[in-house]
């Protein structure tokens, strides 16, 4: 039987949506400092960028854990802050947390999800989020007179962590507990003025369940047949 979206999922894939949109915004900002239009000095540009990736990591894992906040233990983690804790304590909970780049297909009426290959893994989020930091704290003395300044910023070798989060996120799913249902997100949606849009995708493998679901009235309830 086709189940409406709760209350509870709606708010989750609202709140998904806005994080996601100040991911956009957040990294429309590293292209601009990348592109040398802030007018700051090479080594402070750095900084600024490597901080927006911090933040940015952040929300992805606070999008994963809005997705799953139905998980009781999940619940557990709203007071911590850190990236890489969430992230790892989520995959504790459910290997398949992470969000997975993913391209959909409509074929004969029907709504297909399909993931693709690309985009940063989770682990090479995390060690991203780990070396931000570096740039972020001067650390104590030891390390600040050993420290030297580097003569040059190559900003196209550092958009290559910019362009593993696009490729990421550009349309991605995130499969809930059970693998029953998913969330699927596209952060440039023709249809809503390249806005964020996240829909609830449920698995059906019932041929006259998934008709009854092509009548039906909500919108943020889709269907994906069984592969």
């Amino acid at each position: 039987m086709l189940q409406p979206a709760s209350k509870k999922h709606m708010d989750a894939i609202g709140l998904y949506g806005q994080l996601m949109e100040e991911v956009k915004v957040r990294i429309a900002a590293i292209q601009h400092i990348s592109e040398g239009k802030t007018g700051l000095p090479g080594p402070i540009a750095q900084e600024i960028f490597y901080l927006q990736l911090r933040l940015i990591i952040e929300l992805i894992a606070l999008g994963a854990l809005v997705a799953h906040g139905d998980i009781a233990e999940a619940s557990r983690l709203k007071k911590e802050w850190k990236a890489n804790e969430i992230l790892e304590r989520l995959e504790e909970l459910h290997p398949s947390f992470f969000p997975q780049p993913a391209k959909q297909l409509t074929i004969g009426g029907k709504a297909h999800i399909e993931r693709v290959d690309g985009g940063m893994s989770k682990e090479e989020m995390i060690k991203l989020y780990c070396r931000s930091g570096d740039y972020l704290h001067k650390g104590n003395l030891k390390k600040l007179l050993k420290a030297k300044q580097p003569s040059q910023i190559l900003f196209p070798i550092l958009m290559r962590h910019v362009t593993g989060i696009i490729k990421l996120l550009n349309f991605h799913v995130i499969s809930l507990v059970g693998d029953e249902q998913m969330i699927a997100c596209g952060m440039q949606t023709v249809e809503k003025n390249n806005c964020v849009s996240v829909s609830i995708f449920q698995k059906l493998t019932n041929p006259n369940v998934i008709a009854a679901a092509e009548r039906a009235s909500d919108p943020n309830l889709l269907v994906y047949p069984n592969e």
